[in-house]
């Protein structure tokens, strides 16, 4: 599994979203983010990513910092790489 060396905030249509630097020299974005930002279900969005051999791959787990409580936590949180995000 990847790890984090650096998130990039960014704003797309006015949400604010972070784009991760993995040690792997990619980048990645949450796939709850951008389920959110498109209104669709995120359970059933990752089922159909890991059912599809072209981008299967480009889903991992990343130890991000969460939100919880009155600080935050270290969860894995599935993400895709930017690179697939079009598809």
């Amino acid at each position: 599994m990847p790890e984090i060396i650096q998130g990039f905030p960014f704003e797309f249509y006015g949400e604010v979203y972070v784009a991760y630097l993995a040690s792997d020299r990619q980048f990645y974005i949450s796939l709850n983010d951008i389920c959110r930002g498109l209104g669709v279900d995120a359970r059933s969005q990752r089922r159909r990513i890991q059912d599809d051999e072209a981008i299967a791959d480009k889903l991992v787990n990343l130890a991000l910092e969460t939100p919880y409580q009155d600080g935050t936590r270290t969860q894995e949180v599935a993400c895709l790489n930017l690179r697939a995000l079009p598809y």
